[in-house]
């Protein structure tokens, strides 16, 4: 049974991973540039009431929804790591993921293809991004993007 979750942090966290499913740690340090201490104080408050826990797979720590594991099954790391930080990027920006789907700010929906071999999302048929683009934090959704006919 979950206790009594309080503060808008812990709240946002696990309405992210709810929507999102589960993520690094590392893309919820992105979400919460502004105060990693504020993000680790949300996530105690997350376990603690049991509205989500954490596990270690291959020496990353992901952040799981309380029931994720019994509703979806087991999670593909890789797949999921790269879904993460797509939605984290969108959610920055503006926009989110809905299931296949990028939304962008403007509403526009964008399907999404993961090629996780090649370390490439693919936006609709024209456009993709590179998985290491997204992960690093200086570059803007909008600089990760490119246009196909262009190298992969």
């Amino acid at each position: 049974m979950s206790g009594f979750l309080y503060g808008k942090d812990a709240v946002a966290i696990l309405e992210f991973l709810e929507r999102n499913g589960p993520c690094s740690r590392e893309v919820l340090m992105f979400l919460s540039m502004k105060n990693k201490y504020r993000m680790v104080d949300a996530l105690k408050k997350l376990e603690t009431s049991h509205y989500a826990y954490r596990i270690t797979l291959d020496g990353v720590e992901w952040w799981l929804p309380q029931g994720y594991v019994q509703q979806h099954g087991r999670i593909d790391p890789a797949l999921q790591e790269m879904a993460a930080w797509l939605a984290a990027r969108l959610e920055v920006e503006g926009g989110h993921l809905d299931g296949e789907a990028a939304v962008v700010p403007s509403g526009l929906r964008i399907a999404v293809r993961y090629d996780v071999s090649h370390g490439i999302i693919h936006l609709g048929d024209e456009q993709y991004c590179r998985f290491d683009d997204l992960r690093n934090k200086e570059m803007s959704l909008k600089n990760c993007i490119q246009r196909s006919g262009r190298d992969p």
